[in-house]
């Protein structure tokens, strides 16, 4: 059937199977595992689907079209609204490094031409971040050349992360700021405290979350039950960090922080919001789509394999 084996996985593929029915069905994503008796491919929703190898009609590596310019500019907008501590370039792609704190500021944003083969600067990349004794990891749009040269050089993928985008002015409301909410120039002690539950904030990690731009921190309360930050980059606000105690859920918070974080957002000359949200955090994107967010492209991140 075909030209898939075993070397090819990781890439991107189309499979095109025999159902029970006897009708042809094209299933299209990842290939993550490879047997003898079975295909098994990820879609662009994280949805696994095995394929038994005798259903296969036929099988085909997908290569990837550029990325679009208007990805790759809000690609470029989120990195400079969170921004590394240390920062090259290696032709159009970015190095990004801040000891560890985040995906996001540790790994190499791979959109357009980085100056030399495909194949060298995937190995340029795991140089300039063993240099800095930090693992070499990537951010790919999906689908894209840059996804499919790391994959060809066997670095493992990451969940998708979803990138949603609104306009700002639908998702702020004709409401006033609800008052449970206040937005401030810099993180407070509780804001801190609320966003450290998922590990310590250092200096390098203070310098990414009060750099980037123009930043807002929104807290709900002196001791926050929920927490957000928004950064004004251009005409763009990008909200991240929206987090809401365990016991506080489900009662609106951080619907209130995202509209007050859209208020402070026009304040500041934004006209338009990103946000990105994990492919499985069914909450949060039932929220973001009642908001108005609708997905804007996809990324994920892949990883150097040992040396």
């Amino acid at each position: 059937m075909a030209r898939i084996t075993s070397e090819q996985v990781g890439r991107r593929v189309s499979v095109r199977r025999r159902t029970a029915s006897g009708a042809a069905t094209d299933v299209v994503g990842d290939l993550i595992e490879w047997t003898p008796e079975t295909l098994t491919v990820r879609d662009r929703d994280d949805v696994e689907h095995q394929v038994p190898r005798r259903a296969v009609v036929a099988a085909r590596i997908v290569r990837a079209a550029p990325v679009r310019p208007a990805v790759a500019e809000l690609e470029r907008v989120a990195a400079r609204g969170w921004p590394a501590t240390e920062t090259a370039l290696l032709g159009d792609w970015l190095l990004r490094a801040a000891g560890g704190f985040t995906g996001r500021a540790n790994t190499v944003l791979a959109v357009g031409d980085p100056g030399m083969p495909l194949a060298s600067a995937t190995a340029a990349v795991r140089a300039w971040y063993a240099e800095r004794g930090l693992p070499a990891r990537a951010a790919v749009v999906l689908p894209s050349p840059e996804d499919d040269a790391f994959a060809a050089a066997g670095w493992p993928p990451s969940q998708a992360v979803l990138v949603q985008t609104a306009p700002l002015e639908p998702v702020a409301g004709a409401a006033p700021v609800d008052d449970r909410v206040q937005v401030s120039r810099s993180p407070s002690a509780g804001w801190l405290a609320r966003y450290t539950a998922r590990g310590q904030v250092d200096d390098v990690a203070r310098r990414v979350l009060t750099g980037g731009g123009t930043v807002g921190f929104a807290q709900a309360g002196s001791e926050p039950a929920a927490i957000g930050r928004g950064v004004v980059v251009d005409d763009w606000l990008g909200i991240a960090a929206v987090e809401v105690a365990p016991d506080r859920r489900r009662q609106g918070l951080a619907t209130a922080v995202t509209r007050a974080l859209a208020h402070w957002g026009a304040e500041h000359g934004a006209s338009r919001i990103y946000l990105q949200v994990q492919t499985d955090n069914t909450a949060a994107r039932e929220l973001y789509a009642a908001l108005g967010f609708r997905t804007h492209h996809r990324y994920r991140y892949r990883t150097a394999p040992p040396a």
